[in-house]
């Protein structure tokens, strides 16, 4: 039940940041849409720029096109008076009948000539307006060129930063729309362990009435038990005062059995002590017997004679082992006369021994002399070595 309750707060909660997601994603499409809209008014703006600039480009091109045909009629207009003043002086150094002859035709060329002149004067004047005009243009053209320039960078920090913050409004926008995927999953996993926990509620409903059943048969047989029990008790608490005698029993025997391997185990370390000592005395004995020999080999080196007749006598005192032995297959503990092993129990049982502290000191024992046969089988074979030796 508490599951449920727990799993319901659990589901309310993801709810909860579902719709929190949902809201910040919101929010974060107005800003992105937003920032679209002052991206396409700052590319409207360019734009309008830009064709200003191809405006302002064309009318440069026009004018200096214009330039190039006034600097050609000059040109022309410079041939001209080249040409004028050269036919006046040949008109000059001719003979004055020529020269009356010409003048018709003189002042039809001169007019001619003349008149190219004052259009390319007038041609002049409108270039050097033209240049000034186009000076204004050049330096109007490279402010605006500039501002322009200007204007782009800062719109493409802009333009740089609101990439960022797009990429970053993105990255926000997968991971919640993947913690949104994960929360749905969660919620559709946490749903079927519900629908689960439901089913198994009602499955541990119907289990728990069966043996709700089953317990109250079993609860009427216990009570039946449990008036046999009280009938049986009297015989029980016979018999318990028996097995106390018999524990009793059992203790008493431990001790004494406990008091002969200690006593065993003291006359073991003292021939054990004596043999050692045995051990020592014959290796002193033989390191003299071999100093003996050492010095009866020099002293009789120069004569040469043989060693013959040379024995060593070693001292082993044997132990009888028999005593220390006889005992060593007395696993079964002897009950003192007179004792029977139904009251030895009961008196283990009245002094608080129960029996499983009765077979673990009874297996402690056995461990006991096993090891103590171990110990003395190890101490015979170091004292064989040394005889051997």
């Amino acid at each position: 039940m508490f599951s449920c309750i727990e799993k319901d707060r659990e589901i309310g909660r993801l709810k909860t940041e579902v719709s929190e997601f949902h809201k910040s994603k919101r929010q974060l499409l107005e800003l992105v849409e937003q920032k679209d809209l002052e991206i396409s008014e700052k590319n409207a703006t360019i734009k309008g720029y830009l064709d200003k600039i191809v405006n302002l480009t064309d009318k440069a091109v026009e004018r200096e096109a214009r330039l190039n045909e006034s600097e050609a009629e000059l040109a022309r207009s410079r041939a001209a008076c080249t040409r004028l003043s050269q036919a006046y002086f040949l008109l000059l150094g001719f003979p004055d009948d020529t020269r009356l002859g010409y003048l018709p035709s003189f002042d039809h060329w001169v007019f001619s000539v003349i008149a190219p002149a004052r259009c390319c004067f007038k041609v002049q004047i409108e270039k050097e307006l033209i240049e000034r005009h186009n000076t204004w243009l050049n330096d109007e053209l490279t402010a605006k060129f500039d501002s322009l320039v200007q204007m782009r960078r800062k719109h493409a920090d802009v333009e740089a930063d609101l990439s960022s913050k797009l990429a970053d409004v993105q990255r926000q926008f997968d991971e919640c729309s993947s913690s949104l995927k994960w929360n749905k999953d969660r919620v559709r996993e946490l749903e079927m362990k519900l629908t689960s926990l439901q089913e198994e509620l009602h499955a541990t409903k119907d289990a728990s009435s069966t043996n709700e059943e089953q317990l109250s048969a079993e609860l009427s047989t216990v009570n039946k038990l449990v008036e046999l029990y009280k009938e049986s008790s009297e015989e029980w608490s016979k018999k318990a005062g028996d097995l106390e005698g018999v524990i009793k029993a059992l203790e008493t025997h431990l001790s004494q059995v406990q008091n002969d391997y200690k006593e065993k185990l003291e006359k073991e370390v003292s021939a054990r002590q004596q043999f050692e000592k045995e051990a020592a005395d014959l290796k002193l004995k033989l390191d003299k017997c071999e100093a003996e020999i050492e010095t009866s080999r020099k002293a009789n080196e120069l004569n040469l004679l043989p060693l013959t007749n040379f024995t060593t006598e070693t001292w082993i005192n044997s132990v009888d082992t028999n005593d220390m032995l006889e005992n060593d297959h007395m696993i079964v503990p002897r009950i003192p006369a007179g004792v029977s092993g139904t009251a030895l129990a009961a008196s283990l049982l009245r002094d608080g021994w129960s029996l499983a502290k009765m077979y673990a000191k009874y297996q402690e024992a056995v461990d006991a002399m096993r090891h103590e046969q171990l110990g003395r089988k190890e101490s015979e074979a170091v004292l064989q070595r040394v005889c051997l030796q």
